[in-house]
């Protein structure tokens, strides 16, 4: 996280304060990009397991009835890991609270 910090300081800093009109950067942007990043690799790594472990039945059993990847996604997969998704962006969330702590 310190490490984070410093190439938000060094980097992005200088980089929103050319946007701004008046200001130095420092602001609540920087600090919510850099939390964003350091805490997406927990939820896509959380998502992906989420998202693996549900049983092939379902994937097959949608295209079966001829719905296409996207429509078992939306439809099926996606509702049926939704409370192991949101797992995923709650612990990311206390990830990123207990960094910024």
């Amino acid at each position: 996280s310190v490490v984070y910090g410093f190439i938000c300081l060094t980097v992005l800093v200088p980089f929103i304060s050319q946007f701004k009109s008046s200001g130095s950067g420092h602001s609540l942007l920087a600090g919510t990009i850099v939390l964003a990043v350091m805490i997406f690799p927990t939820v896509t790594s959380i998502s992906t397991d989420a998202l693996m472990s549900l049983p092939k039945n379902l994937r097959e059993g949608s295209y079966a009835l001829g719905a296409t990847r996207w429509q078992t996604i939306r439809t099926v997969l996606i509702p049926a890991a939704l409370p192991s998704l949101l797992t995923a962006v709650v612990l990311g969330m206390a990830r990123a609270f207990g960094e910024a702590l």
